[in-house]
Parts: C-alpha cells; structure tokens; sequence
C-alpha cells in the first residue's frame, strides 16, 4: 500500500466516523403524563389560619406518595402521604396553623406545593400561590405582563413589573419554583419609582425537569404607611427536548467534514505519477 493510498483510507475512516457520531445520538421517549391540578380554599379565624386544598390527577397515569406542603411565614404544613392515587382521583387535605406573632395588617402569601412521583418513582412538584390578608386587605398597585419561556439548560430571565401608584416602593421580590428547576437567588430586593415599569431580571436553571410546561411564581412583597402588600406574577416556563448532539454542534460537524474532504482533494493532486 502506498503511502497515497494509507492516507486516502485514514480519511475515509475519519469521515465515517464522524457521520456514526451524528446517527448514534437519538431523543429519550417517556410513556404517559402526570397533571396535578390544585384548588386551595383559605380562612383567617381567630388568628389561625385555615388552609383546605384539593388535588386532583388529571393526568393519564396513577401517582404515588403524593403530600401536599404550605408554607405560612417560616412554618411549613405537611399532609399526610397518599401511597397511590388512581387518575382522576382527588384527595383533599385540611391544615391548620396559628399566624406568626406580630403580623402587620395586610395581605401575604400562601405557596402550596405538591410533591409527587410516577410508577417509575421519579420525583415531580405541582405549584400554586394563593394569598390571605389579616384585618385589612390593601391593593399592591403593582402590574406585570404575562411571561411565557423556553428552557434547555440554563437561560437569563425576566419579567416587567410596573408600579401603577404615585408613590415609590421598595419591594422584595421570592421566586417559588418547583424543584426540578432551580434560581440560584431565591429573593432579591428592588426599587421601583412613582409611576414606572422595570425589568427584573434572574437566572433560571433546569435541574430535573421533562419536557413539559411548569409554572413558576414570583412573589412581590412590601411595607408602607403600617400595612403589608403581596402581589404574584405567574410565570409559564416550557422544558424543550434536549437537542442531540449532532443538532447541538451540527456546524462544527460540516466544518469539519468539509475540511477533511478538501485534504482528501488535496492529496489527489499531489499524488505522485507511477
């Protein structure tokens, strides 16, 4: 074999090789679906307050060890844990809990989360956000557009929040995600001026999650004038499938292919005459 001749198989072999790599490379499919929808009926009496949530599965396929969370203040509620819940099935849980000493009149937040899994035991969060007030129920004056994205990996986010009152605010803003995402800063503080509009911006971080839509919420908190204010702005995030590696680096591939090709030209040429 010539040396003309080893060259040309090397190549071809390279070429080969590369074309295997984009073929190898195909999407996971997952069988059936889970959709957990959520009611949450809450009361303030005799400084306790009263939380009652219904779940239903609304999906096409049973869940097991299914519990449903509420956070009040820094106090969290636990149901107890349904083993298997059929499809169509519903299960309502009543919690209780006394309110936190020393509670300004206002309106705050209820997160309720609902852990779950599928037969396969692998891990989903179902969240909602309701609210309660104590002794006065005050409007936040705030406003935002709703937002709707889409997730691989890893992307920088925002959402427009418009201050519709006269007077400027100082807000705490908590982003409530489920679990198979992630948002390295849970909280962060803004200032929003008399009569103005701004971006909030945060990182949002796929974890666990399938591909689906999972909302996620960013509660916006404030103090003024001796009373509290809570507004939510729902967020709808859309897990796209995982590209393949072919379709990921598909222009460093036909970089390379056509590079190794013209080489291949090139040594034609100057191959030497018998």
């Amino acid at each position: 074999m010539t040396k003309t001749e080893g060259s040309k198989q090397m190549l071809w072999r390279m070429l080969v090789g590369l074309g295997l790599a984009g073929m190898m490379v195909c999407p996971a499919a997952y069988g059936g679906y889970l959709r957990m929808t959520t009611e949450a009926d809450v009361k303030v009496e005799n400084n306790n307050l009263n939380l009652q949530v219904k779940v239903t599965n609304n999906g096409d396929e049973p869940a097991i060890n299914v519990r449903i969370l509420a956070k009040v203040g820094d106090k969290e509620l636990k149901s107890e844990v349904k083993e298997k819940m059929g499809v169509k099935e519903s299960v309502t849980a009543s919690l209780t809990q006394a309110l936190p000493p020393g509670l300004k009149p206002g309106r705050y937040p209820l997160p309720v989360t609902v852990e779950f899994h599928d037969l396969n035991n692998y891990p989903f969060s179902a969240l909602s956000v309701s609210t309660f007030h104590v002794q006065e129920n005050p409007n936040a004056g705030l406003a935002f557009q709703p937002l709707s994205v889409d997730l691989e990996l890893e992307r920088t986010v925002h959402f427009t929040v418009k201050n519709t009152e006269a007077e400027a605010k100082k807000i705490k803003v908590t982003f409530f995600v489920p679990k198979e995402l992630t948002v390295p800063e849970r909280e962060q503080e803004d200032e929003l001026a008399p009569r103005s509009v701004k971006d909030i911006f945060f990182t949002l971080r796929n974890f666990s999650a399938l591909p689906s839509t999972y909302p996620i919420f960013a509660i916006m908190e404030y103090d003024q004038k001796g009373l509290h204010y809570t507004s939510v702005a729902n967020l709808m995030v859309t897990i796209k499938k995982e590209r393949s590696l072919y379709q990921r680096y598909r222009y460093l591939f036909s970089v390379l292919a056509g590079a190794l090709l013209l080489i291949f030209v090139l040594l034609q040429f100057r191959r030497k005459p018998r």
